[in-house]
C-alpha cells in the first residue's frame, strides 16, 4: 500500500520533464518549411521566372515570316486540306537573307488568326512570376502581422 506521504511526491501535473527528447526539440523535429525558406524561394523564383518569360516572349517575336502561298479551302478538291502525294518547293533568292544573317525555311503549319506565332510559353512564366511575387508579398505580410501580434 501507499503511503500518505509517498501519495504527496508524485507529479501534480501530466506536464512531461523538460528534456530535448521529449519536448520535440530534436533537430529532426524542426519544421523545414518555415518563413524564413518559403518566403525566400517564392521571390527567388518569381525574380528568375519574369525576365526568362520577358525573354521568351521578346525572341519568339524575332523570327520573320514572310508568307509565300495559302491553301484556299473554298476551291474545290482543298476543302479538306492538302491532297495527298509529293511536293516540290524551288526556293528563288527573291528575297535576300545574308543582309542579316537570315536563313531559308519551308515550313508547312497551320496559322490561327492570331498568327502562327505561339507566345505561351513566354506568357505562362510572366503569370507564374508574378503569382510567386505575390504570393510572397501576401505571406510576407501576414508573416510579419501575426509575428508582432504575438509579441505585444
Amino acid at each position: 500500500m501507499t503511503s500518505v506521504s509517498e501519495i504527496g511526491s508524485l507529479p501534480k501535473t501530466k506536464k512531461p520533464s523538460d528534456s530535448a527528447f521529449k519536448q520535440q526539440r530534436l533537430p529532426a523535429w524542426q519544421p523545414i518549411l518555415t518563413a524564413g525558406t518559403v518566403l525566400p524561394t517564392f521571390f527567388v523564383i518569381g525574380i528568375a521566372f519574369i525576365p526568362v518569360g520577358v525573354g521568351l516572349l521578346y525572341f519568339s517575336d524575332q523570327v520573320k515570316e514572310k508568307l509565300y502561298r495559302r491553301v484556299d479551302h473554298t476551291q474545290g478538291g482543298f476543302t479538306e486540306g492538302l491532297l495527298a502525294g509529293n511536293y516540290t518547293l524551288t526556293v528563288a533568292y527573291s528575297y535576300p537573307v545574308s543582309a542579316f544573317d537570315g536563313r531559308k525555311r519551308m515550313i508547312l503549319s497551320t496559322t490561327s488568326l492570331l498568327g502562327g506565332k505561339n507566345p505561351f510559353l513566354g506568357i505562362a512564366y510572366i503569370v507564374v512570376g508574378c503569382i510567386c511575387l505575390l504570393l510572397g508579398i501576401t505571406l510576407l505580410i501576414i508573416h510579419i502581422k501575426c509575428s508582432k501580434s504575438k509579441l505585444m
